[in-house]
């Protein structure tokens, strides 16, 4: 009784995929040789991406934003989601309540849960905020109570309401010491989304529009469904979009490249209103043989340089944002298709790094 899906092979396309890039110089051309392979794929549809250089940035799009369509994804009009690049947002908006006063890093998650779900805590130290956002509060990956016969395979997480998380969390033992080791967890990303919603009486949607949207002018980016690109799953077959309900801190975001290009623009220092909440989230906060955390952010080195980044997407979707704030560059990557770009999003930012600046 092997319910595992057998392999499969399908086919790259017999057609060049269609593309802005113009091709004039050493960087567009390293866009095209690392895209291409991925655009031509069988199931890959769509994928956009901008490469920034301080003020300076190019976007480039490939592909089309449907199978039945022959639109490129528009920088300013497309909508996608944008996954665990979510867990970002979920980090700023912490970050942002602890530089206003209002919560701390260290505080147990405890006190924004309710009373009825006993201490979560190992040998006497409680599970913080910040083991929630740099992932060492030793949670599962996913609460175990999430699949059930409620499940719907096209929209896994939609189900997953908050008494269902509660419900998991009356119940759940921590069994190591927390702090001290790294493990991702969707699960404890979408527990931080609930405990900023508790504490500021505001849905997580409403928080990453009032507290991060606004502040920084992203006008296409929240929950909603409206305007999102049809996503394809890996054998290029259109999928459901999803709703993580209690877990929507985990990567329940979407958001257009010009969006995506403001917020990789605050974090490389341009002044704004979250410029202090954005400079807290690269502090790191955890660092052992195999991983580097800092607040929601992955920090990967090369030589000298620490990549600040974060990858990964939905159904029908994958992501890839990444940046070194020294070198003033960051890439974005979003492809409305279920193939991984974090390889390409390296491969591109890697080289990226030790070219010219950007000169058009």
């Amino acid at each position: 009784m092997n319910f595992k899906e057998l392999p499969f092979f399908i086919e790259d396309k017999n057609f060049k995929a269609e593309s802005n890039n113009p091709l004039k110089d050493s960087i567009d051309l390293l866009v095209e040789k690392i895209v291409r392979p991925y655009i031509q794929k069988g199931a890959a549809t769509g994928i956009m991406l901008a490469v920034i250089d301080g003020k300076r940035q190019r976007k480039y799009s490939y592909g089309a934003i449907a199978k039945t369509s022959k639109q490129l994804p528009d920088a300013s009009k497309s909508i996608f989601e944008i996954g665990s690049v979510t867990k970002i947002f979920t980090s700023l908006l912490l970050a942002k309540e602890v530089v206003d006063g209002n919560m701390q890093l260290e505080d147990p998650i405890s006190k924004y849960l309710p009373d009825s779900i006993p201490r979560l805590a190992w040998d006497g130290h409680p599970i913080t905020l910040v083991q929630l956002s740099n992932h060492t509060a030793g949670f599962p990956r996913l609460p175990d109570n999430i699949f059930t016969t409620n499940a719907v395979p096209a929209d896994p997480y939609s189900h997953y309401k908050v008494d269902s998380l509660f419900h998991f969390l009356k119940k759940y033992h921590v069994s190591y010491q927390n702090g001290v080791r790294f493990s991702y967890s969707n699960l404890g990303a979408g527990v931080l989304g609930v405990a900023l919603e508790r504490h500021s009486n505001k849905s997580f949607g409403q928080l990453v529009i009032d507290n991060i949207c606004l502040l920084l002018r992203m006008k296409n980016t929240s929950l909603r469904d409206t305007n999102v690109v049809q996503g394809y799953d890996e054998k290029g077959r259109p999928t459901s979009y999803w709703h993580l309900e209690s877990l929507a801190g985990s990567g329940a975001i979407r958001s257009t490249l010009d969006d995506m290009i403001i917020f990789m623009n605050a974090q490389l220092g341009f002044k704004n209103k979250l410029t202090k909440a954005i400079h807290l989230t690269h502090q790191l906060t955890f660092a052992d043989k195999d991983q580097v955390m800092a607040l929601g952010w992955r920090v990967k080195k090369a030589g000298s340089k620490a990549i600040f980044h974060h990858s990964e997407g939905t159904g029908g979707f994958r992501s890839f944002v990444a940046f070194d704030d020294k070198s003033q560059k960051a890439i974005i990557i979003l492809s409305n298709v279920a193939l991984d770009v974090t390889a390409v999003g390296f491969s591109i930012f890697e080289n990226y790094l030790d070219q010219s600046p950007i000169e058009r």
